[in-house]
């Protein structure tokens, strides 16, 4: 049997030149794709490849929600960058915006609401903090390709995405529709499929650090991007780290 590694290079190449598989499928070996499973979010084992178009791009119009990591989680995924880092592979510790840090975007909206209803758009936040999982790291894309880890969908991770999918409006992105979102920390963007191979590679053998790997983290606040005003905002009591602000940040 190849290893998941290699099994990934198979497949990369099949979608840099034709039609990848669905979004909520794992590419197989050979062609085709599977309904992901229990293995494909089981931490620290072999790396798999969710071959998608990336849904964490800033189009210069549309807001964002975003979730961020208590600070122990926050420092468990920062090292990852590192790792890559480490390797001489792009990662996004590059981005040296004091708002860059490990998040989940929720959703994407055209519009925001105005202040009189925005308490209640913002209702679902209340489930703040909530304890989540990170799993196997994700490809998406169909090159260059962007380098994630996926945050495992609990029940009450999904009900806070659909509260506000249902507040704030309509979205920017089919992907974040429920039933098609892809919750997800990004580790890299802009990878040549042999540099996405060999990123799989680093984590697969790096020491897994607390926090990732199928092991609980918390998802402890949430903030607001406005990509045109270029602002960042806290939406939820999380003190705001220092020097974060308006200065720019990385999206995904």
């Amino acid at each position: 049997m190849l290893d998941p590694l290699a099994r990934w290079r198979r497949c990369a190449p099949g979608v840099t030149g034709g039609r990848p598989p669905r979004d909520d499928r794992v590419a197989r070996p050979g062609g085709g794709a599977r309904a992901p499973g229990p293995a494909d979010v089981r931490a620290g084992t072999s790396p798999r490849s969710v071959l998608a178009p990336d849904d964490s791009g800033d189009d210069g119009r549309v807001h964002h929600v975003e979730l961020l990591l208590d600070d122990a989680s926050d420092a468990a995924v920062r090292a990852e960058w590192e790792a890559l880092e480490a390797a001489d592979l792009p990662n996004q510790s590059r981005h040296r915006s004091a708002s860059n840090r490990p998040h989940v975007t929720v959703t994407m909206t055209e519009g925001w609401p105005e202040e009189a209803r925005r308490a209640d758009a913002l209702a679902p936040l209340a489930a703040l903090p909530l304890a989540a999982h990170l799993g196997a790291p994700l490809v998406f894309g169909r090159g260059p390709f962007v380098l994630a880890r996926l945050v495992v969908a609990s029940s009450d991770l999904l009900a806070l995405h659909g509260g506000l999918v249902e507040r704030l409006g309509p979205l920017a992105s089919d992907l974040l529709v429920p039933g098609r979102w892809t919750p997800h920390m990004t580790l890299a963007r802009r990878l040549t499929a042999e540099q996405a191979a060999r990123a799989l590679e680093v984590l697969g053998r790096a020491e897994q650090p607390e926090g990732v790997g199928d092991r609980a983290v918390v998802l402890e606040a949430a903030r607001h991007w406005d990509s045109q005003a270029r602002l960042d905002e806290p939406l939820t009591g999380r003190r705001t780290a220092p020097g974060e602000g308006a200065a720019g940040r990385s999206v995904g």
